[in-house]
């Protein structure tokens, strides 16, 4: 399934190895939101996810919709305006 959000993804070593022998630790993981907003899923948002939504204002459209609550509308472009410019980390370079 299509979600409009960009990815983020946070490694953690989770346990030490000492003496041959892996040794689990306990460790709390607070991970940066994944931003709303890209809705044509090429992991950036900006004026192509406008243009998208602005197309489908007022229908349902999946792709589009980005926050999900069956209709294309203005929230849909607050979470673009937010977070307009902001680029996925695994966006092509």
């Amino acid at each position: 399934m299509f979600h409009s959000h960009l990815n983020n993804v946070l490694e953690a070593e989770v346990g030490i190895e000492k003496n041959g022998e892996l040794i689990g630790q306990s460790k709390r993981v607070y991970p940066e939101m994944n931003l709303a907003g890209d809705s044509n899923g090429d992991k950036v948002v900006d004026i192509h996810d406008v243009m998208r939504v602005v197309a489908h204002y007022g229908k349902e459209n999946d792709k589009a919709d980005v926050n999900k609550d069956g209709v294309v509308d203005e929230a849909d472009i607050r979470f673009i305006e937010k977070n307009f410019l902001e680029i996925g980390f695994d966006a092509l370079r």
